[in-house]
C-alpha cells in the first residue's frame, strides 16, 4: 500500500480581502488583534481551497518497502506542477491501495483540481482512486463504521484513541513554518504520515 499526506498553503497572489475589527470595539489594539485574527482565519481557509492554496509537500509510504522510511516530494526548487506530476506517477503505477486520513474528501481532490488548474494531466487511474473504496482506504471513514454523523475529531485524536502517540504539530502552521525553517516543516509530515501508518497497522489496513 501506499500511505500518503499533503500538505498545503495560501497562495502568495491569492488576493486578500479587507479585514475590518468588530463594530463597536473602540480600542487600537483590540482592533488590530480582531483585524489579525481574521486574517488568520483567512490564510488557513485560503490553504484548504484549490482556488486559493497550493501544494507545499507530499509524503508518502510504500508499505512493501516501509525500511527506506518517508517519500517527500516538496517545492524546494521544484514548481507545484511537477512535485504533483511526479506524485501522480507513483500513485498511477501503484497496484495497490492508497492510504491517507481525510484523503477522499481532501488530500486527493485537492492534488487533482490543483493539477487542472496548472494544467497538468491527471491520469484516469488517480481520478478513478476517488471514486473506488477499494483502491483507496480513508482511514478517517474507516474510524467511523458507515455512522457520517460521527465527528472524528481528526488524526490527533483517533492516534490517542488507538493507543499512539498523537500529532507534533498543527497543519495550519505548516506554510510559516515551511517559510521559517523547511526541514523542520518537512519533519511535520514525515511524523504525519508515520502517525497514519501506524494507524493503518493498528485497524488492520496495512
Amino acid at each position: 500500500m501506499l500511505i500518503f499526506d499533503i500538505e498545503t498553503g495560501p497562495l502568495d497572489k491569492a488576493e486578500e480581502p479587507i479585514f475590518e475589527p468588530r463594530k463597536g470595539t473602540k480600542d487600537p489594539e483590540k482592533q488590530a488583534e480582531q483585524i489579525e485574527a481574521k486574517r488568520r482565519e483567512w490564510l488557513d481557509s485560503a490553504a484548504l481551497d484549490a482556488y486559493t492554496g497550493e501544494a507545499l509537500a507530499i509524503g508518502w509510504i510504500d508499505t512493501h518497502e516501509p525500511k527506506n522510511g518517508v517519500n517527500v516530494l516538496c517545492q524546494n526548487g521544484a514548481e507545484e506542477r511537477s512535485i504533483i506530476e511526479r506524485f501522480f506517477g507513483h500513485v498511477d503505477t501503484h497496484p495497490e491501495a492508497i492510504v491517507g486520513f481525510n484523503s477522499r474528501r481532501f488530500d486527493l481532490p485537492f492534488l487533482i483540481r490543483r493539477a487542472w488548474i496548472l494544467g497538468v494531466r491527471v491520469p484516469m487511474g488517480v481520478i478513478n482512486r476517488c471514486r473506488n473504496y477499494d483502491l483507496h482506504i480513508d482511514l478517517m471513514e474507516l474510524w467511523q463504521c458507515g455512522d457520517r454523523q460521527y465527528k472524528t475529531r481528526g488524526l490527533d485524536y483517533m492516534s490517542k484513541s488507538l493507543g499512539l502517540s498523537g500529532k507534533t504539530g498543527s497543519g495550519k502552521d505548516f506554510a510559516q513554518l515551511f517559510a521559517e525553517d523547511q526541514e523542520r516543516a518537512l519533519d511535520y509530515l514525515r511524523s504525519d504520515v508515520v502517525l497514519t501508518y501506524k494507524c493503518a497497522k493498528r485497524m488492520g489496513v496495512a
